[in-house]
């Protein structure tokens, strides 16, 4: 019986989300999103199969076969766990498992079943687990949610940095593509070069984007001052008479 690979769950995983996206309205702000997958990149071992970051939003997700044997998981729920457990880094457990995800899926051959659950939860029993459609819709809700402190953002920022480090500093990294629409809507993208610091990139171009904007919107209100009033439709007092001339 052929089995259903991480990487066939992933493409539908990540079509299903865009189309869920879709459907929901998004705030008039600039939105810069990133998703990329890291199969077969150095940050695969280090820190998983998606990256989804945004401004306000990270999510950081593991897909795995429940048929999939390999102890790869335990290894690295260990590395992880150690490191969050310096007192240094005991401030950043409740960031991983808000943002640090786990989907496992299963085939019988006849049907389909997946669970969610945050990755340091992944040997504990009776842990809180979900369905792939009930991540997409969390997903979505916090993608569309609108902004989140700054300390929440360096939060964030400070929990991926601190687990791509799980593999030493030689781990290896990989660079990464930041997407967002102009206000004529169309897509732009801009290549980062260390996916590390994609969270810093996407902050610079919303810093450009609205400084562009405030141009935009100087321009177009200097260009209204310089064009003349005109009257609206009067009469000269020649023709102001009560009734028509004889």
């Amino acid at each position: 019986m052929a089995d259903i690979y991480e990487n066939i769950v992933i493409g539908n995983f990540l079509f299903l989300l865009g189309h869920a996206l879709g459907n929901r309205p998004i705030d008039d702000d600039p939105s810069v999103f990133s998703v990329n997958l890291l199969q077969q990149t150095p940050l695969d071992k280090t820190l998983g199969d998606v990256l989804m970051e945004s401004s306000h939003f990270v999510r950081l997700i593991e897909f795995k076969r429940a048929r999939n044997k390999s102890d790869k998981e335990a290894k690295k729920l260990e590395l992880i766990t150690d490191i969050l457990q310096k007192d240094k880094n005991k401030h950043l457990l409740d960031v991983s498992r808000e943002i640090h995800w786990y989907v496992e899926t299963e085939y019988d051959g006849k049907s389909f079943a997946s669970q969610a659950l945050p990755y340091l939860d992944i040997f504990t029993q009776g842990a809180c687990k979900f369905d792939l459609n009930d991540l997409i819709k969390s997903i979505v809700l916090e993608m569309t949610r609108g902004h989140i402190s700054e300390s929440e953002r360096r939060l964030f920022k400070e929990y991926i940095s601190t687990i791509s480090m799980v593999q030493g500093p030689s781990g290896g990294s990989s660079g990464a593509l930041a997407l967002w629409a102009d206000e004529s809507g169309g897509l732009r993208y801009l290549p980062v070069s260390d996916i590390r610091y994609l969270s810093h990139t996407i902050e610079n171009i919303l810093q450009k984007e609205c400084e562009l904007s405030v141009q935009r919107q100087r321009l177009i209100d200097q260009q209204l001052e310089l064009k003349p009033h005109r009257r609206g439709p009067g009469r000269t007092r020649g023709h102001e008479r009560d009734g028509p001339s004889r």
